[in-house]
């Protein structure tokens, strides 16, 4: 059995409380949720150097906000809402993920500033409590399934950079959305 002195403890514990907070032991910051229409299970990694929100609440709605074939455009919404009593929300957060073509089982999306071609996806990312919008400028977006109307995509080293006055430093953005129903349409917000 090994005896530590009180200094000894007493340092020890203070190591362990300051790993804690430095995250050593807390859950990664992420976009997480999971409603009728959708889940999302997304980690912002690599936010050291960037002002994005340490924490967010969870998502609350997931869904398709927009669709249309003829131009082969579809719009994934993941929103963090806070409640205010009634029918009343304060849009917290929200994550704007545009893909340009078909969604087939395989098919992969390079964020671009905009969407001019099939294969490009436009990610943004606006956060109400720093003030920030960052845009995606790097890593893919794959079609991982499709199942029926369900599919689902999974965003892989995805570089978010800052591209309003209160964003500032970069992060990643990796992990799956899972759309239930392609089809489900939903301008929930607006």
């Amino acid at each position: 059995m090994v005896r530590m002195g009180r200094g000894l403890r007493l340092g020890l514990f203070t190591l362990l409380v300051a790993a804690a907070s430095c995250g050593g032991s807390s859950r990664p910051n992420g976009l997480v949720g999971s409603v009728s229409r959708g889940s999302a299970n997304l980690r912002l990694e690599d936010t050291a150097g960037s002002n994005v929100a340490p924490s967010h609440i969870p998502a609350n709605e997931i869904t398709v906000g927009f669709r249309d074939l003829t131009m082969g455009i579809t719009v994934i919404d993941v929103i963090g809402l806070m409640p205010e009593g009634g029918d009343s929300y304060t849009n917290r957060w929200d994550l704007v993920i545009s893909l340009d073509g078909e969604i087939a089982q395989g098919a992969v999306f390079h964020p671009a500033p905009q969407l001019d071609a099939p294969g490009l996806a436009f990610i943004l990312l606006e956060e109400m409590q720093t003030g920030g919008t960052w845009t995606a400028g790097g890593g893919t977006i794959t079609v991982t399934s499709v199942v029926n109307a369900e599919f689902t995509v999974s965003l892989d080293g995805v570089i978010m950079m800052p591209s309003g006055d209160g964003a500032a430093g970069s992060f990643t953005l990796s992990g799956v959305v899972t759309i239930t129903n392609i089809n489900d349409v939903c301008d929930c917000i607006g």
